[in-house]
Parts: structure tokens; C-alpha cells; sequence
């Protein structure tokens, strides 16, 4: 049910990442800017070099907040892994050193040397520093890193999609298994079994690891259309596929692609997230809105847990939590269900509210 989760071998390969994605889009500006001083269309050359000037502009704003963000988390990891890495660095020394005295006291016992002690003394020590490094990152980041951060990750990410052909090897698939599903839980209005749709494919993974954020746009569709939806459950896995699959499923789906399918479809929303997302505020909008998606870190003290989207509906003066894992969960109110879930151990990301 993990909407993504981040597993680190080292926290600065992710930074490694970040100037990667800069890099290129470094060279996709260059490459039009050499387009746009050679375009010469007559008449329509001004209109399009005002156009490719507009994209020029766009891709400057994605590049610097690439680079913005590489920065934070090389900080962010610096700030712990450098304090830790003298120490490691020192008994690793001190082990060659021992060794290397050994070896200078009597170059005749160079035979005599346990290299593969070292080998394994250092390789105990590598495997004790990535664990304490993801421990760390992994307390840190759901109480600490902005969420308008990770927003913006899985926003960089979440560009191109999936190819064609994966897409249409995936629609095959889907629709059978979704008319094996519906057959199994006919007559139900909701998706609450994430597990169900382990047949079901979304990039290159499959729906019960990476479908909740799917899952819960159709939900709230369904709650908003009464049961009518006008994408049927494939058809909304394909446009999800085409702009908005994060890392080609692995991370599952963009909240901002979320936000966007809502709006494309003629409704007003909202989105909560760091300040915004207070108690205060959040009862303030219950009511406001006919549904809600919420996207929460399932712990808020181990990023390993991973992350989940889920619909909340409001039956008969309750707020009902809908695919939790377990079904679904009801509450006394807005409040309650975003900052109580998993027992309160959750952390929530950011609140979205949709209304006709």
C-alpha cells in the first residue's frame, strides 16, 4: 500500500540524483536556445521565438529548484553523516595503522598479515555507518523535511511518464483483472482492498505496492459522481500513466497530477500542506469541501514505512477513511482522521479538498 519509499545505500546519492535530473535539463535549455536563434519562419518567427522563450523560462524555474533542492539535502546529510564520518575514518586508520606498524617492524612477516581481518573490519564498519546514515534519514524526513519539498520531487520525478507500449501491455492486463475484481466485489462503490488489485498494473510495478493514490482519486470520483465516475478504474490508471506516475511507478503518483486530474474535471480544490496543514485549519475546511484526499507518511518516525493516499468521505456525520489497509476506518471528524491515523502515529503530507 506504499504510495513510495525512499531506501537509501547512501543519503548523498540522492543529491548525486538531483544534480543528474539538473544536468540534463541544463542541456535541454541550451539545445533550445540554439533552436530558437536559428528559427527563422518568416512572419511567425517572432510568435515563435515568444513561445520557445516561454518554455526556455519554464524549464529555468524546474532547473533551479532541482539545484535548491540538491543543496537542502546535501546540508541536511552533511550536517550528520560529516560529525560521524571522522570517527569511522579514525578507526579505520587506526586499524591500517596497527597493521602497517606491525608491517614496518618486521618487513619479514608481510606473509603473516591478516588482510582479510582488515577487509572485514572495514566492511563491518561501511555496513555500520549506510545503517546509522538511513536511520537517521528516516527518523528526520517526516517531521523535518517541508512537504512542499517532497512535492516538488515527486512533481521532477513524475516528467514522462511511461512509454507507450508500456502503457498498452498494462491496459491488456488491467482490463481483465479489473472485470475479475468487479466480479468479486460486486455491487461495491469503493475500492477498500488495495491487496484485490494485486493483477492490476501501473508502470512497472503492480496497484496493491503502488495504487493508493489511484485508488483514492476514484474513490473520490465515485463519491463525487455517486457511483458514476466517467474514467472506469483502467482508464484512469492509463491518464495517471501518461502524466503523473512517479519514477515509473516505483514512487507511485504525483499529488500535484492529483490536484490537476480534479480540476481538469470542473472542480474547486484546495491543498493543505506544512503550516497550512494545523489542526486549526483543517476543521476549518471540514464541510467546506465533499471530499478529501489525504497523503500521510504511515510513521511518522520511519520513512522506511513509507507513505499513503487515502479518501475520506463524510457519511451520516462521520468521516470515513476509505483503503486504510484494513478496510475502511470511520471518525468524528476531519481532524481526527488526519492526525489520528495509524493510531496517531502517522504524519500527514498535505490535505486536498474537492467540491462541484
Amino acid at each position: 500500500m506504499s504510495e513510495f519509499s525512499i531506501i537509501p545505500k547512501n543519503v548523498l546519492l540522492n543529491v548525486d540524483i538531483l544534480k543528474s535530473c539538473g544536468s540534463k535539463m541544463e542541456n535541454q535549455i541550451a539545445s533550445m536556445e540554439k533552436i530558437k536563434a536559428g528559427v527563422s519562419l518568416g512572419s511567425s518567427t517572432g510568435i515563435v521565438k515568444a513561445e520557445l522563450s516561454a518554455s526556455i523560462e519554464k524549464l529555468a524555474v524546474l532547473r533551479n529548484g532541482l539545484h535548491t533542492m540538491s543543496e537542502q539535502l546535501h546540508n541536511i546529510a552533511s550536517e550528520y553523516v560529516n560529525a560521524d564520518i571522522r570517527v569511522e575514518d579514525n578507526k579505520i586508520r587506526t586499524a591500517l595503522n596497527e597493521e602497517q606498524n606491525k608491517s614496518d617492524s618486521d618487513s619479514s612477516e608481510d606473509e603473516d598479515i591478516d588482510w582479510k581481518k582488515i577487509w572485514d573490519e572495514l566492511m563491518r564498519l561501511a555496513r555500520e555507518r549506510v545503517t546509522s546514515e538511513q536511520e537517521w534519514l528516516y527518523k528526520y524526513v517526516p517531521q523535518n523535511v517541508p512537504d512542499r519539498t517532497i512535492h516538488n520531487i515527486l512533481n521532477l520525478l513524475s516528467i514522462g511518464g511511461v512509454s507507450e507500449e508500456v502503457i498498452k501491455e498494462n491496459r491488456e492486463i488491467n482490463e481483465k483483472a479489473w472485470e475479475q475484481y468487479l466480479q468479486e466485489h460486486e455491487n461495491e462503490m469503493y475500492i477498500d482492498d488495495q491487496s484485490a488489485l494485486a493483477d492490476m498494473r501501473y508502470g512497472n510495478n503492480t496497484q496493491d505496492n503502488n495504487g493508493c493514490g489511484t485508488i483514492a482519486t476514484y474513490n473520490a470520483m465515485q463519491y463525487l459522481t455517486d457511483g458514476n465516475s466517467p474514467d472506469d478504474y483502467p482508464d484512469l490508471v492509463d491518464k495517471f500513466q501518461y502524466d503523473g506516475i512517479v519514477l515509473s511507478g516505483e514512487f507511485g503518483t504525483n499529488p500535484r497530477a492529483i490536484n490537476n486530474y480534479f480540476k481538469d474535471q470542473g472542480y474547486d480544490t484546495i491543498l493543505l500542506m506544512d503550516q497550512q496543514l494545523s489542526p486549526a485549519n483543517v476543521s476549518a475546511v471540514s464541510g467546506e469541501y465533499d471530499v478529501y484526499l489525504l497523503m500521510i507518511y504511515n510513521d511518522k518516525t520511519d520513512l522506511g514505512a513509507g507513505a499513503h493516499y487515502v479518501c475520506i468521505t463524510e457519511e451520516d456525520g462521520e468521516y470515513i477513511m476509505h483503503n486504510t489497509g484494513n478496510g475502511t476506518q470511520s471518525y468524528d471528524s476531519l481532524e481526527d482522521a488526519v492526525f489520528n491515523y495509524n493510531n496517531g502515529n502517522g504524519e500527514p503530507i498535505s490535505l486536498n479538498g474537492i467540491r462541484k
